[in-house]
């Protein structure tokens, strides 16, 4: 079909030159190009016609090329010849490319416009679907599961979805078995979380409540003066506690204040060896500078020396 709109605007050789250098000359030309897309309206409907919109368009830009080759090839041909000739082809030239590129541009806007409109609802479309898939973090609390589960039910898959409907089903489906999934799991964790806090208190109510009872029961069998040794070990015994554990706040601190200052040491070590690195390099650039070599290059040197990239040669820090 190329070669049929092609063939509609050929240019005879012995003419072309006159065509070319007459003030729009190739006029006629273009009209006929126009002439053969004046009637067409675009359709966007269907894959084949937004193709014809896309042939047409091709077809101008072929038409173009073609009269612009005829064109170049008569200036290559006419450009020992007169300024003049050449300057109207040329100004034909430009002619041609601008009027035929914007009808080009005008022919194809229709499917343009609709390929970044198509681009732009199915990137919203593959957004959504990922909004769906996208679960809350494992570990998360019962309540925040729950509302991500009732958002994932009450998500219609409906003809907004358009040919992505099949995949947001699909995504939707995986993502409110994986919720549940999480959520059961979740609820069991802390089930069994408040089953053993709730063992513990228990367990300690009792073992209180028998204390107690033992303490009640020594005071009773035994009399007062066994009951105020008893309390009195408790109490030794709550002292020892204590010093033991402001011994190992003591301990800590001295721990913590030992690390400080052998960090401060370590730094004030690695500081000197920063300062005497810099001067042996600062005296071996300054070594070879007083013997001539341009400081810049004293630098280079000394450097590839300290990387090690001049075999048999080091420095000493």
């Amino acid at each position: 079909m190329a070669e049929e709109l092609v063939s509609l605007i050929e240019i005879p050789k012995d003419t072309a030159l006159t065509v070319f250098t007459t003030p729009k000359g190739t006029e006629v030309f273009i009209q006929k190009i126009k002439h053969e897309v004046a009637g067409f309206i675009p359709d966007l409907s269907t894959k084949k016609s937004r193709q014809e919109i896309a042939s047409l368009a091709m077809k101008i830009a072929k038409s173009k090329t073609y009269l612009e080759s005829l064109g170049k090839e008569l200036c290559d041909q006419e450009r020992a010849k007169i300024d003049i000739t050449l300057d109207a082809i040329m100004t034909e030239r430009k002619r041609i490319k601008e009027q035929l590129d914007n009808l080009r541009d005008e022919i194809r806007k229709p499917l343009t416009d609709w390929e970044e409109a198509e681009d732009a609802r199915l990137n919203a479309i593959k957004f959504r679907i990922e909004k769906m898939e996208t679960l809350p973090e494992l570990g998360s609390s019962t309540e925040l599961l729950i509302k991500h589960l009732s958002r994932l039910e009450k998500t219609e898959i409906d003809e907004s979805f358009g040919e992505l409907t099949a995949d947001a089903a699909i995504a939707r489906t995986k993502a409110i078995r994986e919720c549940k999934s999480r959520l059961d799991t979740q609820m069991k964790l802390e089930s069994d979380q408040k089953e053993l806090a709730e063992l513990k208190l228990k367990q300690a109510q009792q073992a209180q409540l028998d204390r107690e009872q033992r303490i009640a029961k020594e005071a009773e069998e035994k009399g007062k003066r066994e009951a105020e040794d008893a309390a009195k070990r408790e109490v030794e015994k709550a002292q020892a506690q204590a010093f033991a554990a402001q011994e190992r706040v003591r301990l800590d601190k001295e721990a913590e204040q030992r690390a400080k200052h052998e960090k401060e040491i370590a730094e004030e070590k690695r500081r000197n060896n920063e300062k005497h690195r810099e001067k042996v390099i600062g005296e071996a650039i300054q070594s070879l500078v007083v013997n001539g070599v341009d400081k810049n290059i004293s630098q280079a040197i000394v450097k590839l020396i300290e990387d090690g990239k001049i075999k048999n040669v080091t420095i000493n820090f």
